[in-house]
């Protein structure tokens, strides 16, 4: 009989979704837009391309309920786990992954 996997409630967050959920605080959210946009080569060239980028400028971004941190989903096949280790360091206090519904309870209630 296969051994069963117990799965943490992030990794089972994961697993159901294909996203992670990030709050991210404002000022550390520049520097996470500036090195996913660069990995991926955004924004493309061209003057209407500039709109086209992994991740929105911090004005464009989707703030929390007090408007302190950006809330962020980002699918899980976008990167690989080295570089959510990288690009979204788990020891950083500024960066929170979060389950979906936790993730969902920081939005603003008018935004729902």
């Amino acid at each position: 009989m296969p051994e069963e996997i117990t799965l943490t409630p992030l990794e089972q967050s994961r697993a159901d979704t294909g996203f992670r959920f990030y709050s991210i605080k404002n000022a550390v959210y520049n520097g996470i837009e500036t090195a996913l946009n660069a990995k991926h080569g955004f924004p493309k060239g061209g003057a209407k391309a500039q709109t086209i980028r992994d991740l929105q400028p911090l004005e464009d971004a989707q703030q929390n309920a007090a408007g302190t941190a950006v809330l962020l989903a980002y699918r899980n096949s976008r990167l690989s786990d080295d570089d959510f280790t990288d690009l979204f360091n788990s020891k950083n206090p500024n960066v929170e992954e979060l389950v979906k519904a936790d993730w969902l309870a920081l939005w603003p209630t008018d935004e729902l």
